[in-house]
C-alpha cells in the first residue's frame, strides 16, 4: 500500500495566515490554498489524503460539481440538528424552506448553483416576502421577517462556510 505525503503549510501574508496544501500527483506538484482556518485546512488535508489513497482525487482542471440550495440547506440542518432545540430547528426549516422556494421560483439558475448567490438576491427575497400583494395569505409581516433574519444571518454565515468547504472538496 502506498502512502501519500500531503503537507500543510502555514503562509504569513499581510492580511493574516493562510494555509496551503503541498503534494504530488502523477509526478506533478500541486499547491492548493485551502483558507485561513486551521481546522478546516486539516479536514481538507485529511479528505485529500483519503481521495489520493482511494484513487478518486481529480485535479482542479476538471469540472466541479454544482451544489444546489436544497442540498446545502439539508446538509446545514443535519449539521446543527444536535446543537439547537427542536423548536429552533423547526423554525429554521420554515424560514429556509421559504428561502429555498423563493430561489427555485424566481432565480432557478442561482438555485441550481449556490456559487452564484449574491447579497442583492437576499434583499430581493426580503422585499418580495414582505411587500408582495399577490400572495397576501403567504406574506410575512415585518416582525416575522425581522425574527427570520436572525437565524438567516446565522445560517447564511454557516452556509457560506459550508459552501466554501464543500466546493474546495468537490473541486479537487
Amino acid at each position: 500500500m502506498s502512502s501519500y505525503s500531503v503537507n500543510l503549510e502555514e503562509i504569513r501574508r499581510d492580511k493574516g495566515i493562510v494555509y496551503r496544501l503541498d503534494f504530488g500527483v502523477n509526478g506533478k506538484r500541486i499547491r492548493q490554498t485551502v483558507g485561513s482556518n486551521k481546522k478546516t485546512a486539516e479536514l481538507i488535508r485529511a479528505d485529500t489524503i483519503q481521495k489520493l489513497i482511494l484513487g478518486t482525487y481529480k485535479p482542479t482542471g476538471e469540472k466541479a460539481h454544482n451544489l444546489n440550495i436544497q442540498e446545502l440547506i439539508a446538509e446545514f440542518l443535519r449539521s446543527i440538528k444536535n446543537n439547537v432545540r427542536p423548536q429552533s430547528l423547526a423554525r429554521y426549516q420554515t424560514y429556509l424552506s421559504r428561502f429555498s422556494d423563493f430561489f427555485r421560483v424566481y432565480f432557478p439558475a442561482v438555485f441550481a448553483d449556490v456559487r452564484m448567490i449574491r447579497e442583492k438576491y437576499k434583499r430581493e427575497f426580503i422585499d418580495k416576502t414582505i411587500n408582495d400583494d399577490s400572495q397576501t395569505a403567504n406574506r410575512w409581516s415585518p416582525r416575522t421577517m425581522n425574527s427570520a433574519m436572525t437565524p438567516l444571518k446565522h445560517c447564511s454565515g454557516l452556509l457560506w462556510m459550508m459552501v466554501i468547504f464543500w466546493l474546495q472538496i468537490l473541486c479537487n
